[in-house]
């Protein structure tokens, strides 16, 4: 009983943990660094978390997570923000995060194959429990076997 409560456990530590933070710089400080992006929560509701750029404390763009495209504008300018602070931005784990709770489709593939990988882990769990394959019955064939060959 105690290891399918442990089983249960390990399951669900796997499974994928919400958590909302405040808005926050995932890069640079906003203000001593040249660049900086944040990372915004929704404003109000209906909004979407979204990026802010920014240029020594000056801002530069505003993308949304869920079609990456502009928030403001007549206050943003693409153009402005360079490719690799684009990149830096696009690769941090929080928004790919995002991106994908507002893209479900993007994941699918990937879903199943996680969810194959916990089933997994609890059989194995359970197996090792069980212990089946060094059990008293392989201690009792293999002295038999050694007292047979003396």
């Amino acid at each position: 009983m105690c290891m399918l409560v442990l089983t249960v456990a390990f399951v669900f530590a796997l499974l994928p943990q919400k958590v909302e933070a405040a808005n926050h710089y995932i890069y640079g400080d906003g203000k001593k660094s040249a660049y900086s992006i944040r990372l915004d929560q929704p404003h109000v509701s209906g909004d979407v978390h979204h990026v802010h750029f920014y240029k020594k404390n000056v801002h530069l763009y505003c993308m949304r997570l869920d079609n990456l495209q502009v928030c403001d504008k007549k206050n943003s300018n693409r153009n402005s923000v360079p490719n690799w602070l684009m990149e830096e931005a696009m690769s941090n784990s929080k928004v790919q995060g995002h991106i994908l709770d507002y893209n479900p489709k993007v994941e699918s593939k990937s879903g199943i194959i996680k969810w194959l990988s916990i089933i997994g882990a609890g059989i194995l769990v359970i197996l090792a429990t069980i212990n089946v394959f060094a059990g008293p019955a392989d201690d009792v064939a293999a002295w038999s076997l050694f007292f047979a060959a003396l």
